[in-house]
């Protein structure tokens, strides 16, 4: 019987966390609302202080992603910036930088994620990989505009780290060596 109560008592100590984080997560939800398509666009249309161009960026996956293409004033040509939302949001959350942003003279192009905002629901999670994907199709679509002169990309929570791994360069491995380490002179001696 003691066996059994410290398996238990273990098993209870191991589901903790996990309790934890999902009740968090329930929380977060509630507070900030997850959102959806169609509350995203109308709060964020009514309260924007530019003007939306609505894109669909083209992605590997099933079909494109919608976005924003927020041009800067005047419509000049100038920098760009792609911006990428974090897990579980959508585009809307991520007008306050494009704003920003705009102000200062960029053109920006925010997206929806696979799985996100108004793009339909995934039966799978979208992998880190997905959304690095659609971060790169972003800043590609984002470059190809002829307003746009030189890229960035930026990103929120997940979508930072997606930019960032979307900037990087590819990493090129180098085939592995099956060479001996050299063998020590058997002219010196030890000292």
């Amino acid at each position: 019987m003691p066996t059994l109560r410290r398996a238990g008592i273990a098993a209870a100590i191991a589901a903790t966390p996990l309790a934890l984080a999902y009740r968090f997560a329930v929380v977060y939800r509630r507070r900030a609302g997850y959102p959806d398509a169609t509350s995203a666009a109308r709060s964020t249309r009514r309260r924007a202080a530019c003007a939306f161009e609505d894109v669909v960026v083209p992605s590997p996956g099933p079909s494109g992603l919608p976005g924003w293409f927020i041009p800067a004033r005047g419509r000049r040509a100038g920098p760009g910036v792609a911006i990428v939302h974090g897990w579980e949001s959508a585009r809307d959350r991520t007008l306050p930088i494009a704003e920003f942003l705009v102000a200062a003279g960029y053109h920006c192009l925010t997206i929806d994620v696979r799985g996100h905002g108004a793009n339909p629901p995934e039966t799978l999670p979208v992998s880190a990989g997905e959304f690095g994907t659609d971060a790169l199709a972003a800043f590609r679509a984002l470059i190809a505009r002829p307003e746009v002169t030189i890229g960035a990309i930026a990103g929120h929570s997940l979508g930072g780290i997606r930019a960032l791994l979307a900037a990087a360069p590819p990493i090129r491995a180098s085939p592995p060596s099956w060479r001996r380490p050299p063998r020590p002179s058997r002219t010196s001696s030890p000292a």
